[in-house]
């Protein structure tokens, strides 16, 4: 059995200062650990909590990270395609392992109302989830396409 981490990257606006350490201090356990895997999840619009980037926070943990896989979780309404693809591809030119790309459509309507992913009308994430049901329907989503 493989076993890696997700490390959570929301944190009380009054921990700015510690927040940061926490996720390497994680980071820094998963390689004493001997994990599998370690991946940092994507936050956008958490008021009143705040959060880390994921972006910066895996181009730092590759410094002390060995061959092991590694990456990030990314909301994808959330990122401009092609900013998505330059951050992933520099990323998996730096890490010494392969790089694990994860996708979430992020069906959680306060948050794609507040990136205007979708306008504030009649239940924004039944619509958008209206609509990825139907093309589940015609054909799996495919996140490597």
């Amino acid at each position: 059995m493989r076993v890696g981490i997700s490390i959570g990257t929301t944190f009380d606006p009054a921990d700015s200062t510690r927040a940061p350490r926490s996720v390497l201090a994680q980071a820094d356990a998963a390689v004493r650990a001997g994990l599998d895997s370690l991946t940092v999840g994507d936050r956008h619009s958490l008021a009143p909590n705040a959060y880390l980037q994921n972006v910066p926070l895996i181009g730092r943990i590759l410094g002390v990270w060995d061959q092991r896989p590694v990456g990030c979780l990314f909301l994808v309404p959330l990122w401009h395609p092609v900013l998505m693809a330059e951050q992933i591809g520099t990323l998996a030119a730096i890490a010494a392992a392969p790089f694990i790309r994860r996708g979430d459509v992020c069906l959680y309507a306060p948050v794609l109302v507040a990136a205007e992913v979708v306008r504030d009308e009649s239940p924004p994430a039944r619509r958008v989830g209206g609509r990825l049901a139907a093309r589940r329907r015609r054909a799996p989503l495919d996140w490597d396409a």
